[in-house]
């Protein structure tokens, strides 16, 4: 029996500490999910989009230039989506624009009580027209990136730097 090691073939990780600014490239896949273990009740995440992982252009993530534009419907495939793990059990939190996730801001609060992990997926499709780097910041605990698919397979040696 073989087996593939995904590192590389089906996905990169990366990391951003609590109120960090690691931005990571869509550019090399389609999506990313943005883990945080244990995140705490009433916490935030906040998202931003920018034009290089040197935040070119930053700004909130679902707004183009200065106009706040909603986010994409979830029907449409392209708005984050937000899930929540309790006791290995995995459920969907709706995002709701002037709710739980402020447009203005790109903050989203997580709901009260701890979760086990929370993991919320951003599409390529939800950065602005342009933007190809997403910046995802917990208020008070590092979170991993979850880059996939990639585009091209690669031996992990070989994965692009998701920073640059």
């Amino acid at each position: 029996m073989s087996s593939i090691l995904p590192l590389g073939d089906k996905f990169n990780l990366a990391r951003c500490a609590s109120a960090g600014t690691a931005y990571v490239s869509l550019r090399d896949c389609s999506s990313v999910l943005c883990v945080i273990d244990t995140p705490g009740s009433a916490s935030t995440v906040t998202f931003k989009e920018a034009q290089s992982g040197a935040a070119l252009n930053a700004q909130v993530l679902g707004t183009a230039s200065a106009t706040a534009v909603p986010l994409p419907a979830p029907s449409q495939g392209a708005a984050p989506v937000y899930f929540r793990q309790d006791s290995g059990v995995w459920t969907t939190v709706p995002i709701v624009a002037g709710g739980n996730y402020v447009l203005s801001t790109g903050v989203l609060t997580l709901v009260s009580a701890t979760p086990d992990q929370v993991a919320i997926w951003v599409n390529q499709g939800a950065l602005s027209d342009g933007f190809n780097y997403l910046l995802a910041t917990h208020s008070a605990k590092a979170l991993t990136y979850v880059m996939s698919p990639i585009d091209v397979a690669r031996k992990p040696a070989n994965i692009k730097n998701p920073y640059a």
